[in-house]
């Protein structure tokens, strides 16, 4: 049988993990005895030579080939094709146009297909080593590998933090080479090279007993899969958020050792095989990852992901009839020379045109998934039917609260969580009768609800879980049980024993940092413009250590007690210009409402954020520092009880403790075990420990050893 004429045009060649991916694809393929493959890294000025093929296959992505002729590529005449790595998990055109290929290869198992357009291939492994398990010395003292560009979002912090939990010797090896696309653009994020800070950042993390080793210089495919199989397991704790799957653990899968991932949705191609972390620990990954790694080797063999791709280039041949146009010669003709006219017009907006080419290498950092369906849509097909009411008075900091707890609580598997705002009890009773749910979670706080009163709580003929807010330790003591079965209070230093007590862990919005660093010292902060949140003692203790600093304030109105701003905020912007002293200090006041990316965006850009509320307050805990810490830059905060949850793990971070000058040198060091603690998995992993086992109990225990039919229906759908 005669082989087709193939082209395969890989990215240029570069330190770079689209080019590595590439090679991958391409040594995996090169023994067809379908095609004949011919391989050519495609640069700016590179000409096929004159064979007429009968298909070419591009490793495209927009990053590394800005320059590409795209009506060049139209115009060729076989069939043609494209690799694509970067993909959602609903989509394969976020970084390629959708209207420039015949068909597409998608280097995702879990891409839906669409026979002639779309295919979801296996990661190309190669060069597989048997796999080796770990020995008692390993256990006790383990090396625990993870590598990858220094790019952010890698979560080399959170490694160093997850191994400080449960070993209190270990090495971590961290190899982190030179990128040929990214490096310049990440020097501007901390005026030092991207590598430098990561490492500082994980020393600085490191307990006593954790040793960092550190190596740089660019390895091979096959020098990475051995660097692996000298781990005793490979870790990767990404929280990025941008398109596409990680090509490291393609090569920590081929080396046979044992794996742990984070639930970033880059290693979602990976979940299908092991749990991960924390529903695994590291403890458990060593003893347990190094069967899952096998089952991966066994489906993303060489050979299983060239049948792959060989059907997927035959079956696009048939469905666009490929057999019935001749060979062709492929060529990328060079743009006609622009008249002098259109030279002067290019020349005025080469700084805007430069300003492109400089972010391109950021085009795959910085995109954000689409916008997910409304929280009131159900997230799951199935399960069973859980109410989530919260007010509706969405400028508030309990309401807020409320839907970044609902956001997380949908994703659970075997839960329909219907999410609804309710003004009045009329509201909320339509809604149960509507629904009929086997439980409802209410997001409770008197001066917004109420309404909810004992008698709306009777009505209510299934499990009653109540989200409690300003709880103090006497306060949760006190709680009777006429509004709720089961008391969920989000306070990680209460140490209440009550059985109907769920202490619901903290919550960190999802966010990755890639704003620079001022070159002023920039000072942030937030919350609604009343007295005792301690904006003039923040302006106080900045301009008493600076000359110079900018000082943001965000200052929305509050819709339930100063909508129009008239009663707390705008007198407090007005106290707060009058305490600037110093012709350095600039400080401004803004009063729009933030959603929670723009704010997010807004602390992160920040050199620093500080609150400062008044100390004599002790009420429950302030929510605003979870997106603080989310926003990945030191955070500077006082005595005031109602940040005790932070205080109490991160002390060093007070301005009783050290000067603001200094709790910014630290850095976020301090912080990174918050990442950790309170990240979405691991909210997710406690509530379904809840679910499954503290919860029927408790109900058990109320009732006197009675069950309930329903409740045991949603601990038990959750397994």
């Amino acid at each position: 049988m005669a082989q087709y004429r193939a082209l395969f045009l890989n990215s240029p060649q570069a330190q770079c993990s689209i080019h590595e991916s590439g090679k991958m694809i391409f040594s995996d393929i090169a023994d067809s005895s379908q095609f004949d493959w011919v391989y050519a890294d495609l640069h700016e000025k590179y000409q096929p030579d004159a064979t007429a093929y009968d298909c070419v296959l591009f490793n495209y992505h927009p990053g590394t080939m800005p320059w590409l002729n795209m009506q060049a590529v139209r115009g060729i005449e076989c069939l043609k094709g494209t690799i694509i790595l970067e993909t959602l998990p609903d989509s394969c055109f976020q970084m390629c146009p959708p209207d420039l290929f015949d068909f597409h290869l998608a280097i995702d198992p879990t891409v839906a297909e669409i026979p002639g357009r779309v295919y979801g291939l296996p990661r190309p492994l190669h060069s597989i080593a048997t796999q080796t398990l770990a020995d008692p010395a390993e256990m006790a003292e383990p090396t625990i590998g993870t590598f990858g560009f220094a790019t952010p979002g890698k979560g080399f912090e959170r490694v160093v933090d997850a191994v400080n939990r449960e070993f209190d010797r270990a090495t971590i090896r961290a190899h982190i080479p030179q990128a040929d696309f990214a490096d310049a653009e990440m020097h501007r994020m901390h005026n030092m090279p991207y590598v430098e800070y990561l490492l500082q950042l994980m020393r600085k993390v490191a307990k006593a007993g954790v040793t960092i080793e550190a190596t740089h210089a660019y390895r091979s495919q096959a020098e990475i899969v051995a660097w692996c199989g000298q781990n005793t397991i490979n870790v990767f704790l990404y929280d990025r958020i941008q398109p596409g799957l990680s090509a490291t653990t393609d090569q920590a899968i081929a080396s046979g050792r044992p794996l742990l991932v984070s639930d970033n949705q880059t290693f979602r191609h990976i979940h299908t095989y092991m749990p991960a972390y924390p529903d695994w620990t590291l403890r458990q990954a060593i003893a347990l990852g190094g069967q899952a790694v096998r089952k991966i080797q066994e489906a993303w063999n060489p050979d299983a992901f060239r049948k792959h791709l060989e059907r997927a280039v035959l079956e696009s041949m048939q469905v666009h009839h490929t057999s019935l146009r001749p060979p062709s010669v492929i060529s990328f003709p060079q743009k006609p020379q622009p008249s002098k006219l259109v030279r002067n017009v290019v020349r005025a907006t080469n700084k805007i045109r430069a300003m492109i080419q400089k972010r391109l290498s950021r085009a795959l950092l910085s995109q954000q998934p689409p916008a997910p369906e409304t929280i009131e849509t159900p997230l799951h097909g199935s399960g069973l039917d859980v109410l989530f009411v919260n007010h509706s008075a969405a400028q508030c900091g309990v309401h807020q609260y409320g839907l970044n707890i609902a956001t997380q609580l949908r994703t659970i598997a075997g839960f329909r969580l219907h999410y609804k705002t309710a003004s009045s009890a009329n509201d909320f009773v339509e809604a149960y009768k509507s629904l009929r749910p086997a439980a409802v979670i209410v997001n409770h706080y008197h001066a917004t609800m109420p309404w909810f009163t004992p008698e709306v709580a009777r009505e209510i003929a299934v499990p009653r879980l109540g989200f409690l807010h300003e709880m103090t330790p006497d306060a949760v003591e006190s709680l009777d049980n006429s509004l709720f079965d089961v008391h969920l209070v989000s306070d990680p230093t209460n140490r209440s024993s009550r059985p109907d007590v769920f202490h619901s862990p903290r919550l960190l919005p999802d966010f990755c940092n890639y704003a620079a660093e001022p070159t002023v010292p920039t000072f942030g902060s937030f919350g609604f413009g009343i007295a005792n949140k301690g904006f003039e003692e923040c302006i106080d203790r900045i301009q008493a250590e600076y000359d110079e600093a900018r000082i943001i304030f965000q200052m929305p109105f509050n819709d339930v007690i100063d909508r129009s701003g008239a009663h707390y905020a705008k007198a407090t912007a007005e106290r707060c210009r009058k305490r600037v002293l110093k012709r350095g200090i600039t400080l401004e006041i803004h009063h729009s409402f933030l959603k929670t990316r723009a704010l997010l965006k807004f602390l992160g850009s920040n050199t620093a954020n500080i609150f400062l509320y008044d100390e004599s307050l002790h009420r429950g805990l302030s929510s605003v520092l979870e997106f603080a810490v989310a926003a990945r830059r030191p955070l500077i905060i006082n005595r005031c009880q109602m940040f005790r949850h932070v205080s109490s793990l991160v002390p060093g971070i007070s301005l009783h403790d050290r000067t603001i000058r200094e709790i910014v040198a630290e850095g976020i060091a301090p912080l990174v075990p918050l990442y950790n603690e309170w990240s979405a998995a691991m909210f997710r992993k406690r509530w379904r420990e809840f679910l499954l086992h503290d919860l029927p109990n408790q109900y058990a225990i109320r009732n006197k050893g009675q069950s309930n039919d329903r409740l045991e229906k949603v601990c038990t759908v959750v397994q």
